[in-house]
């Protein structure tokens, strides 16, 4: 039997660096023995931020503290420019993504199109969609049987190499969860225990690529089954930083599609309380997102079928730099301590391009 296993980036193996995520610089403060440096020049600064009444420096993937004028103090290394720089590359027109190893290289996927057509259903069309013929690079099973990450990085290990099938969340291609065509996604996913943040049961892509000053459209149509809502349906990720931050589509408590960056002070772009569009169950809905992305001034809209539900401006991008390189769709989080989420997901499209707005057909 060929060992089957996810063929990107290292986060898929368990974690990368240090993220440049939480509430401003949260996270990052692992300090040992302060190392105190000279000011870098201003060429070299890439953003900053206050945190706890002192201004700290992101320079070449460092975070910095400033203590004055003469003296920074080194938090930690978030990033390896140098190592980002040699994941991606272009030959002509194409821009390709490196493995870790150097040995393979594959396409970046944008436009992507997928509607979970010609596959099996269940744990076997899951198996053929991960792997680089269908472009999808990573399974997530967080849950209470798999809370941490070498517990369901094992797990999926164990899924893709017919070792184990699902446990207590599922990521499947189904009849009964298509929107169009033969076949969609259906994720089940369990309650999330006190002693976790949130559940997981998604399906990713490392071959996206949109930097800042471009426009990240997504649409899917989406059909929550029964009444409990996940907290989120799609996340934009900086996935070479633990924690990959970035923007997320997300439904809030009340049933109202937003938008939180997942990054700095989370800023989430809600819809006007006088006028939020509910989010209707059991239910297929089409949701269409542009997001232009920047760090201070970028702006979200989404869509609700063909009506507009959210205009904001704001944060949209982590850092200047950030590469948005992967995918993630289906219940990329739920928090409800004790309700199963169930998501159906299908005709996935991701573009730099506008995508039509379309109304949803009642099924």
């Amino acid at each position: 039997m060929v060992v089957r296993k996810a063929f990107l980036s290292r986060r898929v193996m368990g974690g990368l660096l240090i993220a440049f995520v939480g509430l401003l610089f949260i996270g990052l403060f692992k300090r040992g023995h302060a190392e105190i440096v000279s000011p870098l020049p201003d060429s070299q600064v890439e953003m900053t931020v206050e945190f706890n009444g002192a201004p700290h420096k992101l320079a070449n993937g460092v975070v910095y503290r400033v203590h004055s004028d003469t003296q920074w103090e080194v938090v930690d290394q978030v990033f390896d420019p140098a190592e980002v720089a040699r994941q991606w590359f272009r030959e002509g027109e194409t821009l390709l993504r490196v493995t870790d190893d150097g040995t393979q290289k594959f396409p970046v996927r944008v436009p992507l199109t997928e509607g979970f057509e010609d596959l099996p259903e269940g744990v076997a069309g899951l198996r053929k969609l991960i792997g680089p013929e269908r472009g999808w690079s990573e399974l997530t099973l967080q849950t209470p049987r798999a809370p941490k990450i070498p517990d369901y990085v094992r797990l999926r290990h164990e899924i893709l190499n017919h070792e184990s099938d699902f446990q207590d969340a599922r990521v499947e291609p189904l009849a009964i969860a298509a929107h169009s065509g033969k076949l969609g996604l259906r994720c089940v996913c369990p309650p999330c225990p006190g002693s976790m943040i949130c559940t997981k049961a998604s399906l990713g892509s490392g071959l996206v690529y949109f930097i800042g000053g471009e426009t990240l459209w997504y649409q899917a149509w989406y059909r929550v089954v029964g009444s409990q809502y996940p907290a989120t349906l799609a996340d934009f990720e900086c996935s070479y930083t633990t924690s990959s931050p970035g923007p997320r589509i997300c439904l809030s408590e009340d049933g109202s599609l937003e938008v939180e960056l997942k990054a700095l002070h989370k800023p989430r772009y809600r819809q006007p309380q006088s006028s939020r569009v509910q989010f209707p169950t059991d239910q297929w809905v089409c949701v269409t997102a542009a997001i232009d992305l920047h760090v201070d001034d970028g702006r979200v809209r989404v869509w609700q079928d063909q009506q507009l539900v959210l205009d904001a401006r704001g944060s949209t991008l982590p850092f200047p730099s950030a590469i948005l390189c992967n995918l993630e769709i289906g219940i990329s989080a739920h928090t409800h301590r004790d309700q199963t989420a169930m998501l159906d997901v299908d005709d996935v499209r991701l573009s730099r391009t506008e995508l039509p707005r379309e109304a949803a057909a009642k099924r």
